[in-house]
């Protein structure tokens, strides 16, 4: 069974992460803010693996209620482990 999302805890969110790019320094043009504020970012990453309290992987999806949170957080996000090592991540930072 998939979480319910509240389109507005999504529309929030995205909102919460323009603001932050952009008192960052991060959004130099009103373009690119509309579009962070407008993509639901979290229907591009379904799943992904943060370090557990016990600093193992820890898998996050789709039943997780907090998966949202991770989809707009200016950070990385691992979306492949192999033997327990990140493989393929959803932002690469330059």
């Amino acid at each position: 069974m998939t979480a319910q999302v509240d389109p507005n805890r999504g529309q929030a969110l995205r909102i919460a992460l323009a603001a932050k790019l952009a008192d960052d320094g991060a959004l130099h043009d009103e373009q690119w803010r509309n579009a962070v504020e407008g993509v639901p970012r979290h229907l591009f990453v379904p799943a992904y693996w943060r370090r557990g309290p016990d600093d193992k992987p820890q898998r996050i999806d789709r039943d997780d209620p907090d998966r949202m949170m991770g989809a707009y957080e200016d950070e990385d996000l691992t979306v492949q482990m192999t033997d327990n090592v990140a493989t393929s991540s959803s932002t690469s930072r330059r």
